[in-house]
C-alpha cells in the first residue's frame, strides 16, 4: 500500500529470524561465518540484503549494540524480556531516520492504522475525543447505529442516537471514566451484529446531567470522507476530508448527486485534507482529469514511474479547487495535477508541502512498518516537498502556490458561502467560466 501505503516473503521473514540469531551470536563471534553468509544469501534472495548483513558484522556500532544488549540482559537489576528489547531497538532504528513520516507499528497500533486508512470498521459510528477524565462524543455519522438508536426508555419525540458532548461513562456495565480514548474505542468496537451497551451523561443547561443507556447493535461502519451541497445555482460543492480506501466511490456517488441537482460547475474543497492513500487520490484524479499524467513517482535510484488518467473527458465542467496550509500529501498530488494540466483553478493559500510517498509492510508478527520510499513530482515535474532554503533564517519553500491567493480570516466557517471568503472567490471563478462557456455556445449557435 502506497501512502502519499506489501508484505514480507517467507525468505525475508527467515532472514529477519536469522538476523536475531546473529544478534545474540555476535556476542561470542567476531564475524559472520562463511556458512552463515551462504545461508543468508540463499534466504535473502538479493545481494543488497546480504551486503547489509555483512556490513552489520563489520560495524563497530553493531558490536557496541550487542555489548549493551548483553549487559542489560545479564546485569540490569530486573530480569528483562529479549523480545521487548529488540522491539525497542527496531523502533529506535526507524526513529533514527529523523523522518516524521516513517514509523514502526506495534500490533495494536497497526490494527488502528488499517482502520484509519481502510475507512471501515465494526462499531457504532461515532467520533470521540478526550476531555479531562471523560471520553466525549464529537459527532455520530448519519445513518449509523450510533446516530439512530434511541436510548432505553425513550418516549416518542425524544431525540435518537448519541449526540455531541455526551460523556461516555460506561460500556457493557464497565466504568470507563479515566480510561484513554483507545481503551474506550476498543470496548465499543466489535463484530457487526453484536450488541454493546453504552452509558452516557448528557449535559442539560440549568439542570443535572441526564443519565442515558443505549443498547446498540454494531454494524460495519464506513467512515465518510466526503460531503456535498449546491452552494449557488448550477454550482456544486464537494469537500474531501482525507483519502481512504472508500473515498473514490464516495466521490463518484456525490458527483452523480450534484449533477442530478443541476450542477454545471464544481468547487472541490481540499482544505484541511492531510492526504492519505495514494491509490485513493489517483482514483479520484481519474474521475476529474482527462487522459494524461497525474503524478510521477521517483525512487532512491532515480527510477521514474508515471501514473496516468485514461478518462477520455475528465470532469467535463468548470472546476475550482480550494487549498490551504493543511492541504498535504495525497491531496497535493490531486491539486498539483489539476493545476499543471490546466483543468481547474487553484484558490486559497500555499499548501503544506509533503512531496514524499510511503510504503507499508505488513510484518509476520502483526507489527508493521511505514517507510518513505520515493518522492513525487507533479505532471510538469515540480517537486512540492517543503525544504529549508536559508538555514540562518529558517526560511522554507515548497508546497503548491494557488493561482488565486485568498486568505481565510479566523472567523470564517468552512463551506458556508456567506462566511467563507475563499469559497466565495472559488464560486466567482467557476461562475465566470460558465458565463464564458455560455457565451461561446451562443456564438456558435448564431454562426450557424
Amino acid at each position: 500500500m502506497k501512502w502519499a501505503g506489501g508484505g514480507l516473503t517467507p525468505r525475508r521473514a527467515a532472514l529477519g529470524a536469522l538476523l536475531l540469531v546473529l544478534v545474540t551470536a555476535a556476542a561470542t563471534a567476531a564475524a559472520v561465518s562463511l556458512y552463515y553468509r551462504g545461508l543468508v544469501f540463499r534466504l535473502a534472495g538479493s545481494r543488497e540484503n546480504l551486503a547489509t548483513v555483512e556490513e552489520l558484522a563489520r560495524s563497530p556500532a553493531f558490536g557496541r549494540f550487542v555489548t549493551v544488549l548483553t549487559l542489560i540482559r545479564n546485569q540490569y537489576v530486573e530480569k528483562t524480556d529479549l523480545d521487548r528489547l529488540l522491539q525497542g531497538a527496531t523502533e529506535g532504528a526507524v526513529n533514527a531516520l529523523g523522518d516524521p513520516y516513517s514509523a514502526f507499528f506495534t500490533p495494536r497500533a497497526f490494527r488502528d492504522f488499517h482502520v484509519q486508512t481502510g475507512g471501515e470498521y465494526g462499531g457504532i459510528g461515532v467520533q470521540v475525543t478526550d476531555e479531562g477524565q471523560y471520553i466525549v462524543v464529537v459527532s455520530a455519522f448519519p445513518g449509523t447505529p450510533g446516530a439512530t438508536t434511541p436510548f432505553e426508555g425513550a418516549a416518542p419525540g425524544d431525540p435518537v442516537g448519541l449526540r455531541p458532548k455526551d460523556r461516555i461513562v460506561k460500556v457493557d456495565g464497565r466504568d470507563v471514566v479515566g480510561l484513554t480514548v483507545d481503551q474506550v474505542v476498543d470496548l465499543i468496537r466489535g463484530r457487526p451484529g453484536t450488541l454493546v451497551e453504552v452509558g452516557v451523561r448528557r449535559p442539560r443547561e440549568g439542570a443535572p446531567d441526564q443519565e442515558l443507556v443505549f443498547r446498540i447493535t454494531r454494524a460495519r461502519i464506513q467512515v465518510p470522507t466526503t460531503r456535498s451541497a449546491m452552494v449557488a445555482p448550477g454550482i456544486g460543492y464537494l469537500h474531501i476530508t482525507q483519502f481512504l480506501e472508500n473515498t473514490a466511490p464516495q466521490v463518484e456517488r456525490e458527483l452523480r448527486r450534484l449533477k442530478a441537482q443541476g450542477a454545471r460547475a464544481l468547487v472541490l474543497d481540499l482544505r484541511h485534507n492531510p492526504g492519505g492513500r495514494l491509490d485513493a487520490s489517483l482514483a479520484v484524479a481519474r474521475l476529474l482529469l482527462p487522459e494524461g499524467p497525474i503524478v510521477h513517482q521517483v525512487d532512491r535510484l532515480g527510477n521514474r514511474q508515471t501514473f496516468r488518467s485514461d478518462n477520455p473527458t475528465g470532469l467535463g465542467m468548470p472546476l475550482a479547487v480550494l487549498v490551504d496550509e493543511a492541504t498535504a500529501s495525497a491531496s497535493e498530488v490531486l491539486a498539483g495535477a489539476i493545476k499543471d494540466r490546466g483543468v481547474g483553478t487553484i484558490v486559497g493559500t500555499r499548501t503544506f508541502g509533503k512531496g514524499l510517498i510511503q510504503q507499508v509492510w505488513d510484518l509476520s508478527d502483526g507489527t508493521g512498518l511505514k517507510l518513505t520510499v520515493a518522492k513525487y513530482l507533479t505532471p510538469d515535474g515540480h517537486d512540492l516537498n517543503r525544504r529549508v532554503v536559508d538555514p540562518r533564517t529558517g526560511e522554507q519553500e515548497g508546497g503548491l502556490v494557488p493561482d488565486i491567493e485568498v486568505e481565510r480570516p479566523a472567523e470564517a466557517e468552512l463551506g458556508v458561502l456567506e462566511k467563507d471568503p475563499q469559497l466565495a472567490r472559488a464560486v466567482e471563478v467557476v461562475q465566470r467560466a460558465l458565463a464564458r462557456e455560455e457565451a461561446a455556445a451562443a456564438g456558435r449557435g448564431s454562426a450557424r
